[in-house]
C-alpha cells in the first residue's frame, strides 16, 4: 500500500493570508504539525463576517521516515516528492487542533486504518484531509469515498467537496510547486441512476468519486471501470465500515482491486500469512465497530486493516469535545388515509391469526395487530416448528399462515415508517408471485393465495 515518502524536512514561517472567496465560505487553517510538537493557536484578528474572515496558516516541521518497500507504489502511481514533504490539516474557525483527529489522520496516511470514533467527532473531516493530501502527493490518482446508501453518498460529497478543494488549492499555492489547481470536474457522484456510459466517463476524468460500494463492485466486474483507471485508485474511504462483513460489497470491491495486482486468487486469505500489499490505501470509518471480537476481526480481514484507531466518549482526548445531549421525542400522527390502509392490512392478517392462535394453538394471541412485529412472529414460528402441535392441520399450511402474518407485518411496518411507495411495491411483488402461482399450481402456499 502507499508507503512513506522520502525523509525530508520543511520549515515555513507562520503567516496570515487572505482567504480566497471561492472555497464555499470555509474558514480554517492549513497545518502540517510535527506529531510530538505542542500545538499553539495563532493570535486571532477581530471577528469578521464569514465571507471576509482570514485564513491563518501555521506550518510546522514534519519529518517522515521512509520504511518499507515502495516499488509497487512507485510503479503504479506518479508521486510529487515536493508535496510529500508536508501534509495539511485545517483548524476550523481558528480552533486549536484536536489531538485525536491528528493522530487518526497520521495513521490513515501511512496504514490501512479502521477509525472508530463516537458520532459527531469529525470522522468526515479526517477523511477529507486524507483525500486532499493524497491528491497532492499522487497527482494523477483517484480517491473513492464509499457509503452504503444513495442519501449518505450525497451527504458525504456535500460535506467533503468544499474542504478538499480549499485544502488542496491553499496547500499547493503555499508550497509553490507545479501542482495544478483543483479542477471543476474532479469530483463526481455515482449512484444507480447514473448510466454506465456516463460512469465510464466519470471514472476516467474524476479524481474524487463518491459512490455506493455496489457501483464500484459492478463496474469493476463489467469493465465500466477499466483496469487502467482502476489502477489510478490510491485511496478507498469506507463509511459505515461495520457493514463490511461476509460478502457485502465493501470487501468484494477490495478483493477485486487486489486481484488487479495479484491475480484472481488474491482474495483467498491465509490466516497464517499477512495479505500481499497493493498500491492503494484503505481508510474505514465507523461509530460502532462491533460488539463481538469476531465481528471486528471479520471487518479487519475483509478490509485488510493494519491498525485500529479507537476512541470512546470516555477517552481522555475526546471528553473535552463531548457535549450534553438533549433528546426530544416528537410524536407524529399518521394521516387518515395511511391509518385506513394499515387497518385494512390488519383485518387481512386477522384471518391467519385466528387459525394460528385459536385453531392450531401455534402462537399466543398477539393483541393489537397494528403493532405486531414480524420478528416476534418469526420467533413464535421457530418455537412451533421445533415442537409442532398441528391440531389436525397440515404443517405446511400452518407454515404458510405464519409466512402471511410475517409478510403483512413487514408491509405494515414499511407503511408506517417509510410511507406508501415502499409498502405498495412490496405488496405488488407479492401479488405477482400469487398470480404466477395460479398459473402453475403448487408453486406457492394456499395461505398466500387465500390472502
Amino acid at each position: 500500500s502507499p508507503a512513506h515518502p522520502p525523509t525530508k524536512v520543511i520549515r515555513i514561517e507562520d503567516d496570515i493570508i487572505d482567504l480566497d472567496f471561492d472555497m464555499d465560505d470555509l474558514d480554517f487553517v492549513d497545518e502540517p504539525p510535527k506529531p510530538s510538537a505542542p500545538i499553539t493557536t495563532p493570535k486571532q484578528p477581530p471577528a469578521l463576517p464569514l465571507s471576509h474572515r482570514p485564513l491563518m496558516f501555521q506550518a510546522r516541521e514534519l519529518v517522515i521516515k521512509n520504511t518499507g518497500d515502495n516499488t509497487l507504489v512507485e510503479a503504479t502511481h506518479s508521486m510529487n516528492h515536493e508535496e510529500m514533504d508536508t501534509f495539511t490539516y485545517p483548524l476550523l474557525g481558528g480552533q486549536p487542533a484536536r489531538a485525536y483527529q491528528q493522530g487518526a489522520i497520521q495513521h490513515c496516511l501511512f496504514q490501512n486504518t479502521l477509525v472508530a470514533l463516537p458520532t459527531g467527532m469529525g470522522k468526515t473531516l479526517i477523511a477529507a484531509v486524507v483525500m486532499a493530501n493524497y491528491a497532492r502527493w499522487f497527482p494523477d490518482s483517484m480517491s473513492i469515498f464509499l457509503a452504503p446508501t444513495k442519501p449518505l453518498v450525497a451527504q458525504q460529497m456535500q460535506a467533503c467537496r468544499g474542504m478538499i478543494r480549499a485544502l488542496y488549492n491553499r496547500a499547493t499555492q503555499l508550497s509553490g510547486t507545479s501542482s495544478s489547481r483543483f479542477g471543476d470536474d474532479w469530483v463526481a457522484e455515482m449512484n444507480g441512476q447514473t448510466l454506465p456510459k456516463k460512469r465510464k466517463t466519470l471514472w476516467a476524468t474524476s479524481r474524487f468519486v463518491f459512490s455506493t460500494p455496489q457501483i464500484l463492485q459492478n463496474d469493476l466486474k463489467t469493465g465500466t471501470l477499466d483496469t487502467e483507471n482502476a489502477k489510478r485508485i490510491v485511496l478507498l474511504v469506507i463509511d459505515e465500515a461495520h457493514r463490511a462483513t461476509g460478502r457485502y460489497a465493501y470487501g468484494e470491491s477490495i478483493d477485486a482491486l487486489h486481484s488487479l495486482y495479484h491475480g484472481s486468487n488474491a482474495a483467498m486469505l491465509n490466516p497464517a500469512q499477512p495479505c500481499r500489499a497493493a498500491p492503494f490505501r484503505v481508510m474505514a470509518l465507523t461509530a460502532t465497530p462491533g460488539s463481538k471480537i469476531s465481528a471486528v476481526d471479520d471487518i479487519v480481514q475483509r478490509l485488510h486493516i493494519a491498525h485500529i484507531f479507537l476512541r470512546t466518549e470516555e477517552s481522555i482526548d475526546v471528553v473535552p469535545y463531548i457535549h450534553g445531549r438533549q433528546i426530544e421525542e416528537v410524536a407524529v400522527d399518521l394521516p387518515p388515509w395511511l391509518v385506513a390502509a394499515r387497518d385494512c392490512l390488519a383485518s387481512l392478517m386477522q384471518r391467519s391469526i385466528n387459525i394460528l392462535c385459536n385453531t392450531c394453538k401455534a402462537m399466543p394471541n398477539p393483541g393489537d395487530l397494528r403493532r405486531l412485529s414480524g420478528y416476534q412472529v418469526r420467533m413464535d414460528r421457530d418455537r412451533f416448528m421445533n415442537h409442532p402441535r398441528a391440531g389436525g392441520m397440515d404443517i405446511g399450511r400452518i407454515s404458510g399462515e405464519f409466512t402471511v402474518v410475517i409478510s403483512l407485518a413487514h408491509i405494515m411496518q414499511l407503511l408506517s415508517e417509510h410511507g406508501l411507495r415502499p409498502a405498495l411495491t412490496t405488496l405488488r411483488a407479492w401479488d405477482q408471485e400469487v398470480a404466477r402461482a395460479r398459473q402453475k399450481l403448487g408453486s406457492t402456499t394456499r395461505a398466500k393465495s387465500d390472502c
